[in-house]
């Protein structure tokens, strides 16, 4: 693997893509006695919004509390081991270790490092959470205002990735990673959204909730039954539009995760000029070329992952259709739109249109 094969970035803390639940979602509808919906808001969780709800027979009221309260749970135990803003969270201690430490993890720290490093293979390199180099770098410049050089893109590039030549920057054990250099940092705002969501899921189903639905920050997954034996109903905002309620289109899905990267309300202003937070990897720059990517896949870790992988190999030479023939094989879809208000252009995966309200 390239030394530039480093990481995919996103500006913020712990913060990820952007999907709109559909008006009324969080209504209960009283077309199915056989149903009752509780939910739940969360307003302070990963630096975001959360919304949860689970669907239960009436009789199973205390039940789907619990359910609530165990997939809140999951988010905040998530949280406490993946945010690299906590000093001593997990992420943290690992960022702080000295070179050829074993640094003590908890299992799930390590499980989440060794899909982060799957990922990676699978995306071709567009996306690595081995990116805190990169990303404090371009942290600095969105505060400052302004631009870095070339030569401090490229020292930050140096430091990430995986692999430095036949070497590997980490080693993964069961509970716990030994770096091997002292710059080696990772930094997992790109998939803690989604882990943790997929958590609070499994959590959910382990209550027995007859379904249910997790959304942090605009990050979804669902699965299972709503009062009415209707499909769960999501919006893609339009990226071109202010009005949150504006859609591109209007997904229905059973079970599974949405993801939706963009630059439309994430990014940031360096000298004059607006500038995405995805950032490509072998250049270090930010990429502009597609305004929305949104990605259906079976976890919510799988989603964010491609969401910003799609957004940076969509505006390589090659396009978005090679973007998207790298999902071939794969049981992710996605759509991804290039262009601007005036002259836009909406690619997408032949299983993405099935799942379109028409």
């Amino acid at each position: 693997m390239s030394k530039h094969a480093a990481a995919v970035i996103q500006l913020g803390v712990l913060a990820g893509i952007i999907a709109l639940v559909a008006v009324g979602l969080w209504q209960i509808h009283s077309d199915d006695p056989m149903l009752m919906s509780i939910e739940r808001s969360r307003p302070d969780i990963m630096d975001t919004n959360c919304q949860l709800r689970a669907i239960v027979p009436p009789d199973r009221r205390q039940a789907a509390l619990e359910a609530l309260d165990n997939a809140v749970a999951a988010l905040e135990r998530t949280e406490s081991l993946l945010s690299a803003w906590q000093p001593d969270s997990d992420i943290a201690r690992l960022n702080a270790a000295k070179a050829n430490m074993v640094v003590m993890l908890d299992p799930q720290t390590v499980e989440i490092l060794t899909i982060s490093k799957d990922l990676t293979q699978q995306t071709g390199g567009a996306f690595d959470v081995t990116c805190a180099p990169l990303f404090n770098v371009w942290r600095k410049a969105g505060k400052t205002g302004r631009l870095p050089t070339n030569e401090t893109v490229d020292r930050a590039l140096q430091l990430c990735g995986w692999y430095e030549g036949q070497d590997e920057r980490y080693r993964l054990h069961p509970d716990s990673v030994m770096k091997l250099h002292d710059t080696a940092k990772v930094d997992l705002g790109g998939v803690a959204k989604g882990y943790g969501i997929d958590l609070a899921i499994e959590a959910m189903r382990v209550a027995g909730v007859a379904g249910g639905l997790v959304e942090v920050g605009g990050d979804i997954r669902c699965f299972g039954a709503k009062p009415g034996g209707r499909k769960w109903r999501i919006l893609i905002k339009d990226p071109f539009t202010s009005g949150q309620a504006d859609a591109i289109g209007v997904l229905r899905l059973q079970e599974g995760a949405i993801c939706t990267s963009g630059n439309y309300e994430r990014f940031v202003e360096i000298e004059g000029k607006q500038y995405s937070h995805i950032i490509d990897p072998c250049s270090g720059r930010p990429v502009d070329a597609a305004p929305s990517v949104t990605v259906v896949a079976p976890t919510a870790v799988q989603a964010d992952a491609w969401a910003t992988a799609l957004s940076v190999l969509a505006a390589r030479p090659e396009g978005p259709l090679a973007a998207l023939d790298m999902l071939k094989g794969t049981d992710v879809e996605a759509m991804i739109v290039v262009g601007t208000r005036k002259d836009h252009k909406v690619h997408k995966t032949s299983g993405f249109d099935t799942l379109l309200e028409k």
